[in-house]
């Protein structure tokens, strides 16, 4: 018969065993939410931007109207993302200074049935809690994966008399 020094050490590997398997799916839990969190703040620029797009005269052509909505896609960011600073449009793939985030914001005049509109695009360098260990493990769920680059959108009915 063994003794209960034996099966001390056994509940020691065990533990072991078990808390880097918990860790694990702590740290998954953790950086999925972190994830979903950027999406809905992305999500809700691009709506906030074409919110600003359907009430002036015309957001698809450079100058002021163009620059409101850029301006309340940026500041709608800025909780997520504080550095922002001025809006620079980059290469997704290259941008040389990390505070450069937005890639893009698109506005364009669309039709959705009978309502005209706009819908504004937007492109965002998403930020990782644990950068690139877990690209593989999110891969798998995502073919295609355009990298840390996520997009959102949204359209508002035209509101210009």
């Amino acid at each position: 018969m063994k003794n209960n020094k034996d099966r001390q050490g056994a509940a020691v590997v065990e533990f072991a065993i078990l808390l880097v398997l918990i860790l694990l799916i702590l740290a998954g839990v953790v950086e999925f939410g972190f994830l979903w969190l950027q999406s809905h703040y992305i999500n809700n620029a691009a709506r906030e931007g074409a919110r600003i797009a359907a009430k002036t005269e015309d957001p698809t052509v450079p100058g002021p109207d163009n620059d409101a909505v850029k301006k309340a896609v940026i500041d709608y960011l800025f909780g997520l993302y504080p550095k922002l600073g001025d809006y620079k449009p980059s290469d997704c793939c290259g941008c040389d200074n990390p505070s450069d985030r937005i890639c893009s914001v698109d506005i364009e005049q669309t039709t959705a049935g009978t309502t005209k509109g706009y819908t504004v695009t937007i492109k965002v360098k998403i930020s990782r809690i644990f950068g690139g260990t877990g690209e593989w493990f999110f891969a798998l769920f995502s073919p295609g994966d355009t990298g840390d680059i996520m997009t959102g959108s949204a359209f508002f009915a035209d509101e210009t008399p």
